[in-house]
């Protein structure tokens, strides 16, 4: 989509975070922080139009991920409509035909629900628990 300029300033920081905490090794991600990250690497991949290049190999198993995430995070129309690509892709038999299916999947994902405020709102949410998180190790520690 034209004029995306990327993740909201609190979607950076609470991936970030998550990043940071797992190469520290402090503790390996959540599965609602794992769908977090998999709801921002595929709206991003689709706002810059490389769904075909970033998952060509398993993309139908990786847009039924995608969709789990996006409902898990609250995003219910964009789960729906990754729903409707999947299964319009495995029906495709060229190559081309698949690509059609995804062009301007960004504008239709971006349709139904406003994901990016939808992402950030998560976002808030995983900060909190992260912050909480670190709060506890540290009374803990005292």
């Amino acid at each position: 989509m034209e004029g995306w300029v990327g993740h909201r300033p609190v979607t950076r920081e609470a991936l970030l975070a998550i990043f940071d905490r797992v190469i520290s090794g402090v503790r390996a991600p959540s599965q609602s922080e794992r769908a977090f990250v998999i709801a921002c690497e595929f709206w991003a991949a689709a706002q810059n139009n490389e769904l075909a290049t970033r998952f060509p190999e398993k993309a139908a198993l990786s847009f039924l991920a995608a969709s789990e995430a996006f409902r898990s995070i609250g995003a219910r129309d964009a789960a729906d409509e990754l729903q409707r690509v999947v299964g319009a892709w495995s029906r495709s038999g060229s190559v081309v035909e698949r690509k059609g299916h995804l062009k301007g999947l960004g504008r239709r994902l971006a349709f139904g629900d406003d994901i990016e405020s939808t992402i950030a709102a998560y976002a808030g949410s995983v900060l909190r628990t992260l912050r909480a998180d670190v709060n506890r190790r540290s009374n803990w520690d005292a």
